[in-house]
């Protein structure tokens, strides 16, 4: 779906990103406005600055043609007129309800405030069930795709501009959601310590300095006139309870929900993990009336966000791959032409280049000794694999980024294995949840490293936990109880001064090969 912005009166030489920043048109820009990744391509009409070389670098002839451009780059010399490809993601299965006139008055709202995407559900308080519910991109992106430079733009002077970003992405989806505006009942924003603290507006200092302690944990009500545009909704907002400065409320609400479906924080003397993997790794082990928790920072290469061919999980997205009597065969998201691939179709993607040797244990790309040597391109001076049938590649960075994420998950999950002083043996199931983390194959996570083996046939799918959770919070009486319980059982280990983790971090990078 493409969408027409025209900017007029223009009378200073502006960045296209900043004319969309300040109008605020949902646009993702994965590494900030650095001029590093590539991927904010827009179609430009009007007077403009010239062409720069990293342009001719990063965009096709015929996209060069098209008057495409990158919006981090060019600069608006008078009127133009912007052309952007809406980014509109899936949901999983169980949001995936018709829109339609919401029959009930006794309703109320849960929303996952996820780094990448924004999950808004409406639900029936009386029936206790979901009526309609939407996912769209977290406009914050156009201030970076990871959270770390979105709390940089915060302390430069941009807090104001990130709340007023995400607040006006979650009331667009609510006006489409209830465009009757009938009153919200109860109202809860999940996310995690980051995202609450840009949400409110918070100075974020104390979570971006050592000794990184919160200064606020939340877990409270706020009056709505304090989030831009949420008042004619409600008058009060719940944000549910962080752990600590990087486990936030949205493990929290997860371990609630799986508390209440999976016996998760149950003391029947099992051990389990629950691991909410996303653009954050937040990762919290239930044994007997004891959790440990911890988070890891994967980045946002398995939400596809700052990959070569990375794309969200829309129409055309291939979402899966598999590998058969030497053929490649994948999937994707409805009958559209390939557009990218997303990032269940990533961790699929690296597991069949493993297996069929266009990979080495390193993670270099081989352009030779495998049946594929025709789908070998390079990209950048280096190696790309084409999958075959398409114009999608899989770039030599792109391997490197996802080594990167797969090692900081894997380490994490075994370190916090170690600090409970338990053996591999020892725990009982894994639990993964987080909206990627409720798409990927459980097999290609093991096969790639990003789950430990030992922990393959003991894995469980719980998709969007921290929604559900939040849900929980709507309408269910034990809910607030019993995360009252979790946050205060939970003991926090950080990971930066854990030598375990380095060493199992660095051993991670690699790949087993067959």
């Amino acid at each position: 779906m493409k969408k027409l912005y025209e900017f007029r009166n223009i009378t200073n030489p502006t960045l296209l990103s900043e004319l969309l920043r300040s109008y605020g048109v949902p646009f993702g820009m994965p590494c900030g406005g650095k001029g590093t990744c590539g991927k904010c391509k827009v179609r430009v009409f009007g007077e403009t600055s010239e062409i720069t070389e990293f342009e001719r670098m990063t965009l096709t002839k015929r996209e060069i043609a098209d008057n495409m451009r990158l919006a981090c780059m060019t600069y608006a010399l008078n009127d133009v007129t912007v052309s952007i490809t809406g980014d509109k993601y899936s949901v999983p299965s169980f949001e995936k309800e018709e829109k339609k006139r919401i029959p009930s008055d006794n309703i109320g709202v849960a929303v996952d405030i996820g780094t990448t995407t924004i999950t808004v559900a409406v639900y029936d308080l009386d029936k206790k069930e979901i009526i309609c519910s939407d996912t769209e991109l977290n406009t914050q992106s156009i201030f970076g795709a990871d959270v770390i430079s979105r709390l940089q733009k915060s302390l430069e002077g941009k807090s104001a501009e990130l709340q007023a970003a995400v607040c006006s992405c979650i009331t667009g989806i609510l006006r489409k959601l209830n465009p009757e505006f009938k009153p919200l009942k109860n109202t809860v924003l999940t996310g995690n310590t980051a995202m609450l603290y840009l949400l409110t507006n918070r100075n974020p200092l104390s979570i971006t300095r050592a000794p990184f302690k919160a200064d606020c944990l939340f877990g409270s009500e706020i009056n709505s006139e304090s989030l831009p545009g949420f008042s004619p909704f409600c008058d009060k907002v719940y944000l549910p309870v962080c752990i600590s400065a990087f486990v936030g409320a949205d493990i929290t609400c997860a371990a609630l929900d799986c508390s209440l479906r999976f016996d998760f924080s149950e003391s029947d003397g099992k051990a389990r993990i629950l691991a909410d993997i996303g653009t954050n790794g937040e990762l919290m082990l239930s044994y007997g009336d004891k959790l440990l928790c911890c988070s890891t920072a994967a980045g946002p290469a398995f939400e596809a966000a700052t990959l070569y061919s990375g794309t969200v999980a829309k129409e055309g997205a291939i979402n899966s791959l598999s590998f058969r009597d030497e053929k490649i065969n994948y999937t994707k998201i409805g009958d559209a032409k390939e557009t990218g691939i997303c990032g269940s179709g990533v961790v699929d993607a690296v597991a069949v280049m493993l297996k069929a040797g266009i990979l080495d244990e390193t993670g270099l790309i081989l352009k030779q000794s495998h049946s594929f040597p025709d789908c070998i391109v390079e990209v950048n001076g280096a190696n790309a694999f084409r999958i075959p049938g398409t114009n999608i590649l899989i770039t030599q960075e792109d391997i490197r980024n996802i080594q990167l994420a797969k090692s900081a998950i894997h380490a994490g999950l075994v370190t916090l294995i170690d600090k409970a002083g338990f053996k591999n043996e020892n725990i009982d199931e894994l639990i993964i949840a987080g909206g990627f983390g409720g798409c990927i194959n459980t097999e290609s996570a093991a096969e790639i490293g990003l789950i430990p083996r030992f922990l393959k046939n003991k894995t469980r799918i719980a998709g969007n936990s921290a929604l559900k959770g939040a849900a929980l919070l709507l309408y269910d009486p034990r809910a607030v109880e019993l995360i009252e319980k979790i946050t205060t059982t939970a003991e926090t280990i950080d990971l930066t001064t854990s030598v375990k983790f380095f060493d199992e971090y660095i051993s991670g990078m690699g790949f087993t090969t067959p």
